[in-house]
């Protein structure tokens, strides 16, 4: 679904589990389909990405003077994001902010795994309780910095790791719920708010939390109150 456009930018609310572009064992991404749909525009580039499992907002460009401002923008930690998040435990503070380290290293199939390491990337993020359930916690979580994997790595360095997370989570733990098992990785890109790159206007863009998110929340039981 296409949350905002104009002549500069197209915005949209990516489904979990579209990967952005083609790769390894994936023969078209978002941005492949947008392309052969949208047969009339003669530029389209991602501005960022998006993991495969996370839903949300999601940037393209329309030209490349767009492309360049919200780069610079995106390097210069000008661009605010918001994620909602659904994770293993009972978290515990109302607000705690995380800098960890983190590198990236490869395993054998080519697949992109990240460590919490003395040698890394210096990383931080705020997380925001939102609500406690009965072995979960729903918060939200406010990246400073942009490394891959960087939300789900920290809250599972935490031992708070997202619901549906088969890489960093609890994968057999997701798997053995008899009633109602994750179907996805509960991540979601809720906002971003940001300069425009011709206007220099503030935009804020939301997406709603999707249906299987939500309903998933609705399902559970309630185990204590924000």
């Amino acid at each position: 679904p296409t949350i905002y456009e104009d002549r500069e930018l197209l915005i949209v609310d990516k489904p979990a589990g579209l990967a952005v572009h083609s790769g390894t064992g994936i023969s078209a991404g978002l941005i492949e389909i947008l392309r052969s749909v949208r047969k009339e525009l003669t530029y389209l580039e991602l501005i960022h990405r998006l993991d495969r499992g996370t839903s949300g907002v999601l940037l393209l460009a329309k030209n490349r003077k767009s492309l360049i401002s919200l780069h610079e923008q995106f390097r210069g930690r000008e661009i605010r994001k918001i994620y909602t998040l659904l994770v293993h435990g009972s978290w515990i503070k109302k607000i705690q902010s995380v800098s960890l380290k983190l590198q990236t290293s490869y395993r054998m199939n080519g697949e992109r795994h990240v460590i919490v390491s003395d040698s890394g990337t210096e990383t931080q993020t705020e997380l925001r309780l939102t609500k406690r359930y009965e072995n979960y916690s729903l918060i939200e979580a406010v990246p400073d910095t942009g490394k891959t994997h960087q939300i789900r790595v920290h809250v599972a360095h935490l031992g708070f790791p997202i619901v549906g997370d088969d890489r960093y989570g609890r994968d057999i733990q997701d798997k053995q719920k008899k009633e109602n098992p994750p179907k996805r990785m509960f991540l979601h890109a809720k906002k971003l708010s940001f300069l425009h790159p011709i206007s220099r206007q503030n935009l804020t863009i939301e997406a709603n939390v999707p249906k299987d998110f939500q309903l998933f929340i609705e399902q559970m039981h309630e185990g204590g109150s924000n």
